[in-house]
């Protein structure tokens, strides 16, 4: 796996396969050993992560990966249903990417073009709504997917 194959993961996240998802896995075992990685490759790996956990959670929301990203998390449209859906899989997969593989919230601050506040509001919001067994088991599964581990 190298760099460049991660960027088409991420241009294109909805053409993502077992294999492709397989593969991923892979690198985000390689994640987890960050001091073995070059800052470039650890970059991409934290960017296909936080792609992998949206790719796998968008569809269980009614909404497509592309619609998220073409959803200006700047915005902060609330009161738009489509932008509220969005956001809400943005914090997912911003709370999986930190609870799942280990990155630090101020990476994915700098992954996602965040604030670090933002990342450590939207980590609070989804551990609120993981009262909800639905959306609870939702997370699970979207975890389970993309790193073959189930949440905690």
């Amino acid at each position: 796996m190298n760099v460049r194959w991660l960027y088409r993961v991420l241009a294109d996240p909805e053409r993502a396969s077992d294999a492709l998802i397989g593969k991923l896995a892979d690198g985000l075992r390689r994640l987890r050993k960050a001091e073995e990685l070059d800052d470039v490759t650890r970059r991409a790996l934290m960017e296909a992560s936080y792609g992998a956990f949206l790719t796998a959670i968008a569809p269980r929301l009614g909404v497509t990966p592309t619609q998220v990203w073409a959803a200006d998390p700047r915005r902060g449209a609330t009161a738009d249903k489509h932008w509220l859906a969005c956001s809400h899989v943005r914090q997912a997969a911003i709370y999986l990417a930190h609870t799942m593989v280990g990155i630090p919230q101020r990476a994915i601050a700098r992954t996602v073009g965040l604030t670090e506040a933002a990342v450590c509001l939207a980590c609070r919001s989804v551990e609120q709504r993981r009262d909800d067994p639905n959306f609870d088991r939702l997370l699970d599964q979207a975890a389970h997917d993309v790193t073959g581990r189930w949440t905690v």
